[in-house]
């Protein structure tokens, strides 16, 4: 089980990959505390459930601000790791095994208050929602190799449109993509590195694409694990961006700031 809490302040604009000047000060503060419970339901299958509760704060000079608070889509997914059990009993940790390759699927419910009137501006109107409105399905693979203290890790992962909300808007495909690597020197610490990718494609409402979304960011993530008690840890990163680049002109992802506690029964 873990409970992380997460931060961003974003107050850039860009077209394309350019900065731009931010005269109305448009700024979007994003907060989130997510539940991930997961149970080990088989030896090469585990469930797992994320709850988020989410906060959302947008201003702009003479305009309304935006203020949202509750609960986010919960989303549920299995990990079926077919090759998990095959490691023989004394075999050595290896960084390229087939038991280190597991798989994804699952479904994002929507239990987030969508937002019946949308309004498209720099911010995308899919971001100024608790929720999208509709299920979506969630699909991707995952590796993790480990041998002495280093480990190498790979998340690819893909969030596919499930239709239009009851207010039209139909947000677009989100792919997201991570790989890393981690250094245990110490029983009790393991920093990591890595490289993510998040992509989306264009939201549509009432069957208009909307020009000024899509967009493609690469990130750079330092982060830190600490273990404070047997099997209990506290973790730590930031998002840093790398390359922003979107479609016409929006607001564009600062530093995300994300902490955790994460313990295992």
């Amino acid at each position: 089980m873990e409970i992380t809490y997460s931060w961003q302040e974003s107050d850039e604009i860009f077209r394309g990959r350019r900065r731009q000047e931010n005269p109305n000060d448009v700024s979007t503060i994003f907060r989130q505390e997510t539940l991930h419970v997961n149970w080990k339901a088989l030896d090469e299958l585990e469930l797992n459930l994320l709850v988020p509760r989410v906060e959302i704060h947008n201003e702009a000079l003479g305009q309304e601000n935006v203020n949202l608070e509750g609960l986010g889509d919960l989303s549920f997914f299995l990990d079926w790791g077919p090759w998990r059990p095959q490691r023989p009993e004394g075999e050595k940790e290896s960084l390229f095994a087939l038991r280190g390759l597991s798989f994804l699927v699952g479904l994002k419910f929507p239990t987030g208050e969508q937002n019946d009137d949308v309004v498209p501006g720099v911010t995308p109107p899919s971001l100024l929602q608790l929720g999208t409105g509709t299920y979506d399905p969630l699909v991707g693979v995952q590796y993790r190799g480990r041998t002495g203290d280093f480990a190498i890790f790979h998340t690819t992962s893909a969030q596919i449109s499930g239709g239009a909300s009851e207010g039209g808007l139909k947000p677009g495909n989100v792919l997201q993509t991570s790989t890393g690597v981690a250094y245990e020197p110490f029983d009790c610490c393991t920093p990591s590195l890595a490289i993510e990718g998040l992509f989306r494609d264009k939201d549509v409402l009432n069957g208009d694409t909307i020009d000024n979304t899509g967009s493609s960011f690469w990130f750079i993530t330092p982060a830190i694990s600490v273990r404070i008690a047997d099997r209990l840890y506290l973790d730590g990163s930031v998002r840093i961006p790398l390359y922003r680049n979107v479609d016409r002109t929006q607001m564009v992802p600062g530093e995300l700031w994300t902490v955790g506690v994460s313990w295992s029964f």
